[in-house]
């Protein structure tokens, strides 16, 4: 009887695996048929070990009616212990923010379309010509840069801090040409 039970849990619920456990909402596992209360809550498993899906929601719930507006903001009860909020950054934010990094708004060279932006750190020119060479599809690797002025960049924080209309707003510093050849 429980193993008709069993297929016929995994055959109507369609689970990607055979059904192999069966508990009551209290957590106790249903070891026959006949052990199911009438018009019971059950909850079908796969193996692995009963978790109530109404815990966090409880938990919740339990947490905001114990919890007290006032004009400096909610209060939390003093018994409960909470962990500390974590910011969520993306992964390309994280790597923006590890290290000190500049914007450059880059264009081939004696082209004034076609830019590309490119954040780099600003004491590792040579990374920042190979990031050039890829962005901008150049046939050979690109060697210098230049600023709009024509003068050759040494490094690249002393371009001026300009801001920049694209897709969002933020300062970055004036736009650069990169240079194949001398």
């Amino acid at each position: 009887m429980e193993k008709y039970l069993l297929e016929e849990c995994t055959e109507k619920l369609k689970l990607n695996m055979a059904a192999r456990r069966i508990f009551l909402a209290d957590g106790t596992e249903v070891l026959s048929a006949i052990d199911i209360p009438h018009d019971a809550d059950v909850y079908i498993s796969t193996g692995e070990p009963f978790s109530n899906p109404f815990k966090k929601i409880k938990d919740h719930l339990l947490l905001m009616k114990n919890a007290t507006w006032t004009l400096n903001g909610l209060i939390f009860p003093r018994d409960v212990k909470r962990r500390k909020a974590e910011p969520v950054l993306s992964k390309h934010m994280k790597k923006l923010i590890e290290k000190p990094m500049i914007r450059l708004l880059v264009f081939k060279n004696c082209m004034g379309q076609g830019g590309y932006e490119i954040a780099a750190s600003p004491n590792q020119i040579e990374k920042f010509l190979d990031i050039c060479t890829m962005r901008l599809n150049l046939i050979s690797p690109a060697k210098y840069t230049y600023n709009m002025h024509g003068e050759k960049m040494e490094d690249l924080l002393n371009g001026k801090n300009c801001t920049i209309c694209s897709s969002s707003m933020y300062e970055m510093k004036q736009p650069v040409h990169a240079c194949v050849n001398v």
